[in-house]
């Protein structure tokens, strides 16, 4: 047995949270439906469709949830606490200056009280998915019918919007739909090269690419699956369908991801090879090591003049604006190491540590200046962190996630060992987890609620004994002969 682990777990009856899961689902559906017009008092999710559905969820399953006798997983303990001491400390510390700082019309307050409800509402949501998803059938209900739904609807999209770069008339077909779909931003053209389906932009739609894949992955691998030709040739049109919007995206945080998933998928059967060992030692000093060297590489790397030089003489205003806005959140942390400037905080001193040269970009000038456009954005996750929150902030994310991919491992390897196979759902998990940590490389939000379901999952399986029995036994077939697929390409 694992540690944490229970002996008897308190199984989530699908009768007994059959609502939550069914609005769970819905949310799931609308997940790259991310720029609709919202409520403004929403802040950064009030352009997302999913978060009106996810909220609903949260308010009316929590009070449920919340006594329900199951544990999570303990690296999310410490991820929550950790993170919670780093907001408080950090504010405590710079409480004057987040009092007195001002930008765009948005103080400092205003904006470290989003930014708490916004990680909070996350870390809300991942609770919620790593209690609901200890029923048996949450995967294929909650994550494998909706994200193959909606994988549909972003492919046929897509096709509309590819067709209307050569034809006028689908062209406007594309920007009536878009008007409905993407709400939130109406455009007059987006003949620009890049795929953005039924997204905000190519960057969102390239983060629930990555998220799709994964699962759609999974169901070709479930004893679920109807081997019908028609339903795996079906199945697989989509699989490469979304890899080809992946590179028609041309968004860096697609390209990031989409590299990793494929350095991992070629690691995996390496990484199984290895016996698990009788006890799992929660704690590895060898992914305390591996943190310690990335993050001081990244950092390195984001004050490096020869980069500076190179995005200066280029001809590429993005990779400008990028470069300085990570260069500046990284000169921040540099002077204040330890607790950062404050949660939320990173816009209302980027002024006075933005370089010469960054003020060149015009975005750059645009972002810190006109109301109408985007508040200033970092770009990268640890960047962010370590300008906000320090060392100690970045530490408390990014350790306790990289722990409980430690215990993930141990836990595929000993089904490996028990089945006498390849585990379906824990290697689609691993290839989730490096999903998880990449999306942060190339955006720094914590609205994207991908990465907090797949924490939530992963601390479903890896507390569960037997797992993938659990989720995908062989008994539960004759009752679940519905087939995924099937079912959808009769419709």
């Amino acid at each position: 047995m694992l540690i944490g682990k229970k002996d008897e777990l308190e199984v989530p009856k699908e009768t007994q949270y059959s609502f939550f899961i069914f609005i769970f689902a819905i949310a799931v559906f609308l997940l790259p439906i991310d720029w609709i017009k919202g409520i403004s008092i929403f802040g950064e999710f009030s352009i997302m469709s999913s978060f009106y559905v996810f909220f609903m969820l949260v308010i009316m399953s929590f009070p449920f949830l919340l006594f329900n006798k199951n544990k999570i997983a303990p690296e999310l303990i410490w991820f929550i606490g950790l993170i919670t001491f780093a907001v408080v400390v950090g504010f405590v510390i710079n409480v004057e200056n987040i009092l007195l700082s001002s930008l765009k019309g948005r103080s400092g307050i205003h904006k470290f009280s989003t930014t708490i409800i916004t990680l909070y509402f996350g870390i809300a949501l991942m609770y919620i998915t790593a209690k609901l998803s200890q029923n048996e059938l949450f995967i294929k209900k909650v994550i494998l019918k909706p994200v193959v739904l909606s994988m549909i609807l972003v492919l046929t999209v897509s096709f509309i919007e590819i067709l209307g770069w050569y034809s006028g008339f689908m062209h406007g077909l594309y920007l009536k739909l878009s008007s409905f779909f993407r709400s939130g931003y109406p455009v007059s053209s987006v003949i620009d090269g890049r795929i953005r389906g039924v997204s905000g932009e190519p960057a969102s739609m390239a983060i629930f690419l990555g998220f799709a894949i994964i699962w759609i992955g999974l169901v070709l691998k479930t004893p679920y699956l109807n081997k019908k030709i028609l339903t795996k040739t079906f199945m697989y049109s989509l699989l490469i369908g979304g890899l080809i919007l992946f590179f028609l995206t041309k968004a860096r945080t697609g390209y990031v991801i989409l590299l990793g998933l494929a350095l991992m998928k070629l690691a995996i059967p390496i990484i199984l090879k290895f016996p698990a060992g009788n006890n799992y030692k929660p704690f590895s000093i060898n992914m305390v090591l591996m943190f310690s060297i990335v993050f001081t590489v990244i950092a390195y790397l984001s004050q490096s003049e020869a980069i500076s030089r190179y995005v200066i003489e280029g001809d590429s205003w993005s990779n400008l604006s990028r470069y300085a806005s990570n260069y500046t959140a990284f000169s921040i942390f540099i002077e204040n190491p330890l607790f950062g400037k404050g949660a939320g905080q990173y816009a209302f001193n980027a002024k006075n540590y933005m370089p010469e040269w960054g003020w060149e970009s015009w975005e750059i000038r645009n972002w810190f200046t006109d109301p109408t456009k985007i508040w200033p954005p970092v770009f990268s996750l640890p960047a962010r962190l370590a300008s906000e929150l320090g060392v100690v902030g970045v530490a408390a994310w990014y350790i306790p996630i990289l722990q409980l991919f430690s215990r993930l491992l141990y836990v595929v390897r000993k089904e490996k060992q028990r089945l006498n196979r390849v585990p379906a759902l824990g290697t689609s998990l691993i290839l989730a987890m490096v999903y998880a940590l990449l999306q942060g490389i190339a955006q720094e939000s914590f609205r994207f609620f991908e990465f907090w379901i797949i924490l939530g999952i992963v601390s479903s399986y890896t507390m569960t004994n037997n797992p993938e029995t659990r989720f995908f036994n062989v008994q539960h077939e004759g009752s679940l002969r519905e087939t995924l697929t099937l079912n959808i390409v009769k419709s």
